[in-house]
């Protein structure tokens, strides 16, 4: 997980919604709102504000892989209800490998985005549940550098200790986000370790006079605003040189 930008604004079609006296304030109403015109704009929105990656596991979202997460639940008994339509509350993410038809024997088989038993291979928004937010931490409001997290060899995520005192979040908070939010189960580890194995192997090959080049190309936007899947992973591996790189300003990767 790392630092996003939130919406600065509604987007117009939200705004129309949130000021439109003739239809109910339910998120069914939303969905169904100038025939689903308006929650594609919104998630669409979100998905450029987030460069294409998932809030919480950074998978690449697509048309038939994104939805709109609230961060603070709509089940929230104090506050759920009063920011259901706030843009605030609201960011992109995946299906959290809750869609069959990524199985690897369906007819787009993506294994990063569905294995089974499905279940223990749950993440993201699906494992989140309805807990409180309090739980949890804002992908919108941690420090973007150094990153909170770090991978392993094998695509586990653990808290950066380091970073952690640095930033002065408790190692124990940040665990628990990895847990309350599934990012450590199998699936997407494979897909971390994966990443992870294809950057060493490329490295190997990457003469030393393009290898800064090459490290930028993966860690920062390409020119349509797209940061590669797994961003933390990419970012873990190069260690120093991607903390050098992403300080720079104006900091476009957020």
């Amino acid at each position: 997980m790392k630092r996003i930008a939130g919406l600065p604004d509604a987007p117009p079609s939200l705004a129309r919604f949130n000021a439109d006296p003739a239809v109910r304030k339910t998120w069914e109403a939303f969905d169904a709102y100038e025939n689903r015109a308006a929650r594609r704009e919104l998630v669409g929105e979100l998905q450029k504000r987030q460069h294409g990656l998932c809030a919480y596991c950074e998978i690449e979202l697509r048309d038939d892989d994104r939805r709109i997460e609230h961060f603070v639940p709509r089940s929230d008994p104090t506050i759920g209800t009063a920011l259901t339509f706030d843009h605030a509350n609201l960011m992109a993410v995946c299906h959290g490998g809750s869609r069959p038809k990524f199985d690897t024997d369906g007819e787009t088989p993506d294994p990063r985005r569905y294995r089974r038993p499905p279940k223990a291979n749950a993440s993201c928004d699906v494992a989140k549940a309805n807990r409180p937010a309090s739980a949890f931490l804002d992908p919108r409001s941690i420090p973007p550098s150094p990153s909170l997290l770090a991978v392993g060899a094998d695509g586990t995520l653990a808290p950066n200790a380091a970073a952690c005192d640095h930033h002065c979040i408790s190692v124990v908070e940040v665990a628990e986000h990895i847990n309350g939010l599934s990012l450590n189960c199998e699936r997407l580890n494979l897909a971390r370790a994966a990443v992870r194995a294809t950057l060493l192997e490329l490295g190997l090959t990457t003469p030393e006079t393009h290898y800064r080049a090459w490290v930028e190309s993966n860690i920062l936007p390409d020119q349509e605003g797209q940061l590669q899947p797994f961003f933390t992973t990419r970012r873990s591996l190069f260690g120093p040189l991607a903390e050098a790189i992403l300080v720079r300003p104006p900091q476009a990767w957020i």
